[in-house]
C-alpha cells in the first residue's frame, strides 16, 4: 500500500487473477477498484470516513 497523503492511498495488487489497483481519496470520500483487463471491472464507491480499527 502506497499512501500519497495523509487522506489517500493506493494498493496495486491481484484480485482474481487480473491485476488490480485500489484507491482511495478520503477529501471526496471514495473508492475506486480499477482493473486493468478487458475482462475485468471498473468499481467505484462512496463511502464514510474510515475509523482506525486496530494500531500496531
Amino acid at each position: 500500500m502506497d499512501r500519497q497523503t495523509p487522506s489517500s492511498f493506493t494498493s496495486n495488487g491481484s484480485i482474481g487473477g487480473l491485476q488490480t489497483n485500489v484507491t482511495y481519496s478520503q477529501n471526496s470520500n471514495e473508492l475506486a477498484m480499477l482493473q486493468k483487463s478487458l475482462r475485468g471491472s471498473n468499481q467505484f464507491y462512496k463511502c464514510s470516513k474510515p475509523k482506525l480499527i486496530k494500531e500496531e
